[in-house]
């Protein structure tokens, strides 16, 4: 017996998936498709199973149909994605397991809901390993077909480019022999798949992965057997089936490309361009093709002689859409698809058998002739990349209007709407072209020009939110190079972030080429000052925050947050170049206690490079800064200040650009007077102001200005808005924390989804956001807790940015700890820290007053010895990776340890690492998402630098924000925060907020009233309720 099967599908528990994807939804799709076999998929869901017994009633062995409806059968499917690390790297794969019955499915969730959530989504995210979960549903079901799932998606999959393995051995090791089949996914075909002779003894399958009922069947297996669980399994064993496919180009990951530039590669070009952008730089996403060719072992067109059939087709309803010339989803191609499956039968007849003449009969010469060169593989594909669908064109305009001249069935004419739409579209286009063309031959405005070709100096740029400050500070140094011949081993660029410098490094290599990016000195104070007493000889060990801690804790006896306020005293006033009168003594103490450690803390960099400095700064250095370019002047502080001016000399190389408005680091010791300070050191000083803003709607923009200009110190620059006005600022009012959480959550799942709020929100352009659209921003890390709760069981991936906590777990902290003793066996500070819970209280005091060096002493002690045995590995020139498995045993899962492993991908050497971790800052310490589209939570002073199109600020509260009594800078800081926005802000107040212990009523803050009224709508959200399921549809 012949049935055709279409067994990975989703149910509407899973995200981003019609509402219609019910048992009833789907049988009705399955029957218009043509398909005998369904898989229920999302059987982990327990809603879902729950629906499932309810409305379904066993059929053949295995399978089960509708109690009332049409004769489809459903096989019990699901599947589970699982992201772990394995042999150093983070793999993220999805597996499909299709099953003989319903109590199979409830034993393997009962497993599975003890190792992770399951119950959020219909295909739940494990840390669990593929391996164990092959593992498991054996145990629980020994007849199970797991199938690892498309299996060439860059981002999940078995052999994805980004987290994929290089044979099926490596993921599943011993249990490899119980795989029979794999899913070959939209982005391949059965013949891309051919080239590998690792994959002959395994049935290729394809399944349409269909979130909504329509999508049904846009790949299939045709089975040949019997008609039940177990001729399912016999027929993938046996390799007795053919398959229904995609065209390969349509698939949204077949070519190389990055979808934020448009930028589309076949294999070629990505090797010859280095696998980076041609515009941006960054690196593409590898697609289908790209990964087959690398592991390919047989060339292009090989077929081994047990491969099975298979036939591309193009959905029905794609084919209708190419003949009205109008959407998919559109009435007039739904009418048009129901009445060709009420003449011709279901859809898979329709494309595959149903004779041409009676095509062409029924549905008029433009359908028979689509269908018979679909048949015959005569179409055009633009190729799919990075997450772009591809798009497939079968009738040229000229064959069209050829056809046309024969005559049709089907009136084409356009109507009136239509063609009105298009004039418009075509308008736009051309205005966007001229737009586009303008930028590329003049891509500085008036203003930007005059900052960037600016004689002598220094040279003072004032730079609004959005005036493209960064763009400005590029093109002068690019302006240097090119029209002023300045070499760029003459000039440094300071930022305060790593990130900013490698955004700097990036644009500039597109600007004047590798060759010459590569001899600018770029960095942060931080770093480019280690390089500086590294040069000199002059660099101690570096202690990081939590090492200092350490060091202050020991000779002040404080803990917790007496420690935490005294640690930031004595830091502010490193930053000042002061000794603080009220604690000097603990000052002198920890400075002494750091010189016998031999080391110094991160305020410590800044003070000993302007010493090396005021003493004279070595030839090539004195070369290095002849053009000294500062970005965010306005966070300097007194040390930072002094280095400015003993590097930039006399200053006519000295270029700065900053917003005084969004100085928010007043509580490190940074001081926006010294702007004011620049003026009076350099009475010639030339002052420029950016204020035409590109990034945010004139609303937005309007209600920044209203709350900025109550500072006495603003800076007066009043933004000029590129865009339109926008949608109005609105502001929840929710009952608690976790009402801020739900709102956020269910308003995220509504931009996402455009279900309402494209008509809701007045004036709210129509388009709808991904994950990576949204940020979420807090005034304290503590509020993030409560948000993460509600984004977790809302399902909406996030990503974490600005918390230090990713570096102060345990493991981490012993991590770091092992490899700072690494690189220096006489650091006797870590070295105690990694023997402290290994040995008892006596033994440590007597290591510690033994003559003798403490590691030596430490040989006598079994993890001594594992230290000893560890550090000849890594002279031996074994890796990072290795060194700290050999130190755990077993890498434990950690946001820290994976960040350290990053890190270590891109350091020189253990000392290069060291380095890049200890001068890791706020915006660059990351707690990713499992998922590459991900909604971004940080705290406001993460966010500055940062923009996105829609923004949450939570806790606006009086108490919260402003959280002291500096109330300019915190006026300040929420400026940044609104100026992060580009087309919406929604701010939240909890109307009652646990303070010390207590519940109590929250005033909102005093911000809000500075915002002009008609900018902002005010809306009470009473009830407390769950975040729901995300839907799309």
């Amino acid at each position: 017996m012949e049935f055709i099967a279409d067994l990975h599908i989703h149910s509407h528990y899973s995200m981003a998936t019609s509402k219609h994807s019910n048992p009833e939804g789907l049988a009705k799709a399955a029957v218009e498709k043509g398909l005998d076999v369904i898989g229920t998929g999302d059987f982990t869901h327990a809603g879902w199973r729950s629906e499932l017994k309810e409305k379904l009633i066993p059929a053949e062995a295995g399978l089960y149909k509708l109690k009332d409806g049409p004769p489809v059968r459903f096989v019990i499917t699901g599947e589970i994605s699982s992201i772990y690390k394995r042999y150093g790297k983070t793999r993220k794969i999805h597996n499909l397991i299709v099953l003989p019955d319903l109590d199979s499915a409830e034993r393997i969730s009962h497993r599975l809901e003890k190792i992770g959530n399951i119950h959020s989504d219909g295909r739940p995210i494990l840390g669990l390993d593929s391996r164990d979960l092959l593992a498991i549903t054996l145990e629980e079901c020994p007849d199970v077909i797991f199938i690892p799932a498309h299996i060439w998606t860059p981002h999940f999959s078995l052999f994805g480019s980004k987290s994929g393995f290089d044979t099926i051995e490596e993921c599943f090791g011993e249990l490899a022999s119980q795989i029979f089949a794999l899913e070959t996914g939209l982005s391949s075909d059965p013949a891309m798949n051919w080239r590998l002779s690792a994959l002959d003894r395994f049935a290729l399958v394809s399944n349409s992965d269909a979130h909504s009922p329509n999508n049904l069947a846009r790949e299939a297996n045709i089975l040949r057997g019997e008609l039940s669980f177990k001729g399912i399994r016999r027929a993938l064993m046996e390799k007795n089936l053919s398959t229904i496919e995609f065209f390969p180009q349509e698939g949204k990951y077949h070519y190389d490309g990055h979808r934020n530039c448009k930028v589309r590669l076949e294999p070629e070009e990505t090797l010859a361009m280095g696998g980076k952008c041609p515009l941006c730089g960054k690196p593409v996403t590898v697609g289908v093709l790209n990964r087959v060719v690398e592991l390919a072992d047989r060339p292009k067109g090989a077929r081994h002689p047990l491969a099975r059939p298979f036939e591309s087709l193009v959905p029905l309803r794609h084919i209708l859409s190419e003949i009205h010339q109008v959407g998919v989803n559109t009435k007039k191609v739904e009418t048009a698809y129901q009445d060709l499956i009420r003449a011709l039968g279901p859809e898979l007849d329709i494309l595959r058998k149903v004779p041409t003449e009676e095509l062409e009969t029924k549905g008029g010469v433009l359908l028979s002739e689509s269908i018979s060169r679909m048949r015959e593989g005569k179409l055009e594909v633009l190729s799919g990349y990075d997450g772009e669908y591809g798009t497939v064109q079968i009738l040229t305009p000229q064959l069209r209007a050829q056809l046309l001249g024969l005559g049709t069935l089907f009136k084409i004419e356009e109507p009136k709407s239509e063609r009105k739409k298009k004039q418009q579209a075509t308008a736009k286009r051309a205005k966007l072209k001229r737009q586009e063309a303008v930028c590329l031959k003049d891509p500085l405005n008036i203003q930007q020009e005059a900052a960037v070709q600016a004689d002598g100096g220094p040279v003072v740029v004032l730079a609004g939110p959005g005036t493209g400050k960064t763009h400005t500070l590029i093109y002068r140094i690019a302006y240097l190079v090119a029209q002023r011949g300045i070499s760029p081993s003459q000039i440094t660029a300071l930022t305060f972030t790593n990130k900013a410098a490698g955004e700097l490094a990036t644009r500039l290599t597109g600007l004047v080429g590798k060759e010459m990016a590569r001899d600018f000195t770029l960095g942060t104070f931080h770093g480019i000052s280690l390089s500086l007493l590294a040069s000199t000889g002059e660099l101690p060990q570096v202690l990081d925050e939590l090492d200092a801690l350490s060091v202050l804790a020991e000779v002040s006896g404080k803990r917790g947050r007496e420690l935490r306020k005294l640690a930031q005293k004595i830091s502010w006033a490193k930053a000042k170049g002061e000794v603080p009168t009220e604690h000097a003594g603990s000052y002198h103490a920890y400075n002494a206690r750091l010189a016998r450690y031999g080391a110094m803390d991160y305020d410590d960099i800044l003070i000993r490079a302007l010493e090396v400095s005021q003493k004279g700064l070595p030839l090539n250095w004195r070369e290095r800064f002849r053009y000294l370019c500062v970005d965010e002047f306005q966070d300097l502080n007194k040390v930072q200040y002094e280095l400015i001016r003993a590097w930039a000399g006399a200053g006519g190389g000295l270029f700065v650009i900053g917003d005084p408005d969004q100085a928010i680091y007043g509580f490190r010791g940074a001081d926006r007077a010294f702007f004011s300070q620049l003026e009076r050191d350099y009475p010639g000083r030339k002052l420029f102001t950016l204020n035409q803003n590109y990034r945010s709607t004139a609303n937005i923009l309007s209600a920044a200005g209203g709350v900025i200009r109550h500072n006495s110190d603003c800076s007066g620059v009043e933004l000029d808005p590129m865009r339109s006005e926008g949608p109005a600022i609105r502001c929840l009012h929710v009952p608690s924390p976790k009402g801020e959480g739900i709102a956020i959550a269910e308003e995220i799942q509504n931009l996402i989804g455009g279900l309402d709020m494209l008509t809701a929100h007045k004036g709210r352009a129509e388009a709808s956001y991904s994950f990576a659209d949204f940020a979420i921003c807090v005034r304290t890390g503590a509020q993030a807790k409560e948000l993460e709760a509600c984004l977790l069981k809302g399902s909406i991936p996030y990503r974490v940015v600005g918390q230090k906590s990713i570096l102060e777990s345990k493991p981490a902290r012993e991590a770091l700890a092992l490899l700072h003793w690494l690189d220096n066996p006489q650091d006797d500070f870590h070295l105690l820290q990694l023997l402290t819970g290994h040995l008892g209280g006596r033994d440590l005091e007597k290591l510690k007053k033994a003559s003798a060096p403490l590691w030596q002493s430490a040989q006598v002690f079994p993890r001594g010895q594992q230290l000893s045995a560890i550090l000849a590995q890594k002279e031996a020139g074994v890796t990072i990776g290795p060194l700290l498995h050999a130190w755990f045993g077993e890498l434990p899962a950690d946001d820290g340890i994976e960040l350290l492993l990053g890190a270590a991908a891109g350091a020189e050497d253990l000392r290069g690492l060291l380095r890049r971790i200890v001068l890791l800052t706020e915006g660059d310490l990351r707690r990713e998402s499992p998922q590459p589209e991900a909604v971004t939570l940080l705290t406001l002073h993460a966010a500055k630098g940062l923009e996105f199109p829609v923004v949450f600020i939570a806790g606006v509260e009086d108490g919260l924000l402003p959280l002291d009594q500096k109330i300019e800078e915190e006026r300040r800081l929420f400026y940044v925060g609104i100026t992060r926005a580009r087309e919406e802000l929604i701010l939240l107040r909890a109307r009652t907020r646990i303070r010390n212990g207590k519940r109590l009523i929250t005033k909102p803050s005093p911000f809000l009233r500075e915002i002009p009224k008609g900018l902002i709508r005010h809306e009470e959200i009473c009830p407390e309720h769950q975040p729901k399921q995300l839907s799309l549809f």
